[in-house]
């Protein structure tokens, strides 16, 4: 092991229009001591000939017959030498200052139990041009596992190891969400830091292991039985089974939901609320069902949506699921009710739409009174109804 290298691990099957881009932002990189090693998973295009264009001897091709992602970064982390693992798919991008920032980020840090970091990111297109949606945040070390068990919230891409850490290695029995079992086997002991600078472009593209819906909850439900044992109908579980089957569910039917398929979203919707009655309190799981099947990357943009067609499927849909839920769940209708019609507000006032904010807030407070007490709301709120008349008196004052 090399004290101070960073060893980028290069996963790369089928990338030929994009691994250029990957690899010119890792020579980008203003952390110069580094060496990446690129396993080509057996892709049939011209990524190796890309590939193999360039001519710094840090980049370190490797060919294998195609045994999936894990296997491919599982390949490259044997042979890397550097004291850092630097995760990056052929198809993203680093920002120059990303190498800098993280590896400065682990080398401060003295903390035994911090495994790595991850930075925050956002979302291209296929061209590489930049889209709205970006992602910001980043969880206090102490929430790191809690987190976790909702969903894996860190890109890949935007991650790098200390090389010395136990268990780095991705599970080659998964075609995808390889990287939230690295991360979730990590998280009894240790913890992921975030960095919060947007460092990382990830490419949003069709075709994509994570658009197949299908194949995502597949593998998320493998991931949920190795680290939390099957999901037996009508038995208790711990806490944390319970959570992480709950938000699991849910999350394959938003993946369902982005596809369009919208029965098997609403599906997974009623399987997660019988497990886990709350998630139909939660204002986010009915932003993403009012949201639709807009694509990632696009997702709130409520210029581009038809709120009100989208409300109606949402409302009757949701009506549906109560009427063939259990008592528990039946229980949390009023809530559920509210949080919708408060999710269709939000979109509708992002959208220009006042007057119909203000009717969906109000339908929000007469599902749910205790909204009202909520001071984010009202404040929301205030502001929708405001806006009418801060428009006519800017109408008033260039008449």
């Amino acid at each position: 092991m090399i004290p101070g290298l960073a060893s980028v691990i290069v996963p790369a099957y089928n990338v030929e229009r994009y691994i250029r881009h990957a690899l010119d932002s890792v020579l980008a990189q203003t952390y110069r001591e580094w060496e990446a090693v690129i396993v080509d998973d057996g892709s049939t295009d011209r990524t190796a000939e890309v590939v193999r264009g360039f001519s710094d001897p840090r980049l370190r091709y490797v060919y294998q017959p195609n045994r999936g992602l894990a296997a491919a970064r599982n390949t490259a982390i044997a042979r890397a030498q550097g004291e850092y693992l630097a995760l990056l798919d052929g198809d993203d991008v680093w920002e120059p200052a990303f190498l800098a920032r993280c590896v400065d980020e682990l080398a401060r840090c003295t903390s035994p139990h911090v495994a790595g970091v991850y930075a925050a990111y956002f979302n291209i297109d296929e061209g590489g041009a930049a889209l709205p949606q970006v992602h910001t945040g980043v969880v206090p070390e102490r929430e790191f596992r809690a987190r976790l068990l909702r969903d894996t919230f860190i890109l890949c891409s935007g991650t790098v190891l200390r090389a010395g850490a136990p268990q780095i290695h991705f599970d080659e029995g998964l075609r995808a969400l390889e990287d939230w079992d690295l991360f979730l086997r990590l998280s009894p002991r240790f913890v992921l830091r975030g960095v919060p600078d947007q460092l990382v472009r990830y490419r949003v593209r069709p075709g994509s292991l994570s658009s197949d819906p299908e194949l995502m909850h597949h593998s998320r439900m493998c991931v949920l039985e190795k680290h939390f044992g099957p999901l037996e109908a009508g038995s208790g579980h711990e806490p944390e089974k319970t959570i992480a089957y709950g938000y699991g569910l849910r999350r394959s039917g938003f993946d369902y939901l982005h596809s369009g398929r919208l029965d098997e979203a609403w599906r997974l919707l009623a399987e997660a609320a019988a497990i886990l009655p709350e998630l139909l309190e939660r204002l986010d799981t009915f932003y993403e069902f009012a949201v639709g099947d807009q694509p990632r990357g696009l997702r709130g943009e409520a210029h581009l949506l038809d709120v009100e067609a989208n409300s109606q499927e949402m409302l009757a849909r949701l009506g549906h699921l109560f009427e063939n839920a259990g008592p528990e769940v039946r229980r949390k209708q009023a809530a559920a009710f509210g949080q919708a019609s408060l999710a269709l507000g939000m979109l509708s006032d992002k959208a220009g739409h006042a007057r119909a904010a203000r009717r969906y807030f109000c339908r929000a407070f007469a599902w749910d009174p205790r909204l009202i007490a909520q001071p984010r709301v009202i404040v929301r709120f205030a502001k929708v109804c405001a806006r009418p008349q801060r428009r006519r008196l800017a109408e008033r004052c260039t008449a």
